[in-house]
């Protein structure tokens, strides 16, 4: 089983989340935390190597076919407030539907370089710094922590903010 270093997954050179606090460092939790604010979404373009995204594509190919499919129609609100209180015209009130497919954590092989970067120290360190949250942690649920997600061209999923790493949604 392939053990993934950190310089083996992600371009330190541009991307150097192994030294947060040197010059390039802060440069890059600067920029990571203006997109977010500014967009609501971090477009980190070439942070995953191309050996570490062929395997991790690989990887999850291999597990899709156990993957659970969902379709649901719901309202854009994950506040837990009435829908009754929000005014006619409130946005809140818009519908959508999400598709897709979705392997949970305990599904995902070890040796994947998606987990392995999840469980990366320095990429929880950055997550938590450009999302401006300290301390940040892991969740330990054994299906939730981390999932990989499948998207037909019919599906669709409403973005909320967040990282995205090499096209690749990521949510700690």
């Amino acid at each position: 089983m392939k053990t993934w270093k950190l310089n083996a997954l992600v371009d330190l050179d541009r991307y150097p989340i192994d030294t947060l606090d040197s010059p390039e460092g802060v440069s890059l939790v600067r920029r990571a935390r203006e997109a977010l604010r500014n967009s609501g979404a971090c477009d980190l373009e070439g942070f995953m190597l191309p050996q570490a995204i062929e395997a991790s594509t690989l990887d999850a190919l291999a597990v899709r076919g156990g993957a659970y499919r969902t379709q649901t129609t719901h309202d854009i609100d994950f506040s837990g407030q009435q829908r009754e209180s929000f005014q006619q015209d409130d946005p809140r009130h818009i519908r959508v539907r999400t598709a897709k497919e979705g392997t949970a954590f305990d599904r995902i092989p070890a040796q994947c370089p998606v987990r392995a970067l999840y469980a990366d120290d320095h990429m929880l360190q950055f997550v938590g710094a450009a999302l401006e949250v300290d301390p940040l942690f892991r969740s330990e649920d054994p299906l939730g922590a981390l999932n990989l997600m499948y998207y037909a061209p019919t599906d669709e999923l409403l973005i909320f903010p967040k990282i995205v790493i090499a096209g690749i949604p990521a949510a700690w």
